[in-house]
């Protein structure tokens, strides 16, 4: 909290974004937090924002991780107790699925070390290099395996109706499991965020301001 403060106050051009992993023991409480991270610097709004990732057990054997059918729940509550709205809600035009497969985007550790996904922090054998040598980028092995790793490259991507709004599979989810196929969306369960979707174009006084609203695009002015 200390840290988010002094760089709110220090950096008033900086966007600073709080992610919350979400699993089954925490999930009720991501409202609680979010209410009051935004009471508590809301003269900071335009440079804070806040939101949360599922957790995912890439060998599908943790009790903490919610199944695609609770998540799709979750994000319903969420709206419906809450009013949240979440970038979860339904997938957007998304050239890569994180920052692994992104050339400009990087992992910061707490020493300055660099690496291209947070899964990789801590391991000596996936670091590519340290904010204090910004031009000695090395482990071009493992970033060729990260930039190689898409969408347009995985056949279950290739047949999905989603493509090419949804990011595709997680890159180091395939790598620590290789047959994992786990998708961000799962298309059984796609109805009911669909629903969720029309309910906020409805409530809003425009179609154009609910999509701003929920995050899927960008009005022409703003651009």
């Amino acid at each position: 909290m200390d840290n988010i403060d002094y760089a709110l106050k220090t950096l008033p051009n900086t966007y600073i974004a709080i992610r919350v992993n979400i699993g089954a023991h925490n999930k009720d409480d991501y409202p609680i937090l979010r209410k009051e991270i935004y009471s508590r610097w809301g003269e900071y709004r335009k440079n804070l924002g806040m939101h949360f990732a599922f957790i995912i057990d890439y060998k599908c054997n943790n009790s903490l991780c919610l199944t695609t059918r609770q998540q799709m729940a979750y994000v319903r509550e969420l709206y419906e107790k809450h009013m949240i709205i979440t970038r979860n809600i339904f997938p957007v035009n998304n050239s890569g699925v994180c920052c692994a497969n992104k050339i400009d985007s990087f992992v910061i550790a707490p020493d300055g070390i660099l690496y291209k996904c947070w899964v990789d922090i801590g391991k000596e054998e996936k670091k590519i290099g340290t904010i204090f040598e910004p031009d000695n980028i090395s482990n071009f092995g493992l970033l060729s395996e990260y930039f190689g790793d898409d969408k347009f490259s995985n056949p279950k991507c290739m047949k999905c109706f989603l493509l090419p709004l949804c990011g595709g599979l997680c890159p180091a989810a395939k790598k620590v499991t290789p047959k994992n196929n786990q998708c961000p969306y799962d298309s059984k369960y796609i109805d009911s965020i669909l629903e969720i979707l029309y309910e906020i174009m409805h409530s809003a006084q425009d179609s154009d301001s609910a999509l701003v609203k929920a995050g899927k695009v960008m009005l022409m002015n703003n651009l």
